[in-house]
């Protein structure tokens, strides 16, 4: 039992180690994704503007999503 335990310490220890680097590549499809969610968001907060006036949806959007743009392409340039 004990020697179970101790293999299977190994094979995990192995698996940490075939862990590969983040690339620039990786990095840069990562900080597409999250902005284009954040592109998304920010639509959906302009349609639901256009359909219910006066929600207060798109003015938090409007203070809330830049910040995490920045924050983004701040984070990806800052590493480069």
């Amino acid at each position: 039992m004990i020697d179970e335990s101790i293999n299977d310490l190994l094979e995990n220890v192995d698996l940490v180690q075939k862990r590969q680097d983040i690339t620039p590549k990786d990095r840069l499809k990562f900080a597409k994704t999250i902005l284009f969610v954040l592109a998304v968001m920010f639509s959906l907060g302009g349609i639901t503007e256009l359909i219910h006036p006066q929600n207060n949806v798109f003015e938090a959007c409007r203070t809330i999503l830049p910040s995490f743009a920045t924050l983004v392409i701040g984070y990806y340039f800052g590493k480069m």
